[in-house]
């Protein structure tokens, strides 16, 4: 699906430059992802929580997230979490000494992308 959707809106994405532009721009599409909306502003908050479903009651949920734990778009750690969306069903690693020998599989690769 990830491909599929690129293919038939190639200029909708061709400002996306990681995984994780995609997904952004796919889940705005309507595609699945596991990507969860957040918001610094709770009218804003308020407004998404009400306006998919009018007979039913909105909810807004609040976290505490320390600033150490905040992570940005261009970070290793996003790079890798958005990427597992590309794997296929049968993805499979070698647990290897090296590091270089680990990052080398071709399964490995698709999470630096």
């Amino acid at each position: 699906m990830f491909r599929e959707l690129i293919t038939h809106n190639t200029a909708e994405f061709s400002q996306c430059k990681g995984t994780i532009d995609y997904l952004v721009k796919m889940q705005h599409y309507g595609l699945p992802t596991r990507l969860l909306d957040l918001t610094t502003n709770p009218l804003i908050a308020l407004f998404f929580a009400c306006i998919s479903r009018e007979n039913e009651e909105g909810e807004v949920i609040v976290f505490k997230v320390p600033n150490k734990s905040v992570k940005y778009s261009d970070s290793d750690t996003v790079s890798v979490l958005s990427n597992i969306a590309r794997m296929e069903d049968g993805f499979k690693y070698e647990d290897l000494n090296s590091k270089v020998k680990f990052n080398r599989q071709p399964s490995i690769q698709l999470f630096i992308a």
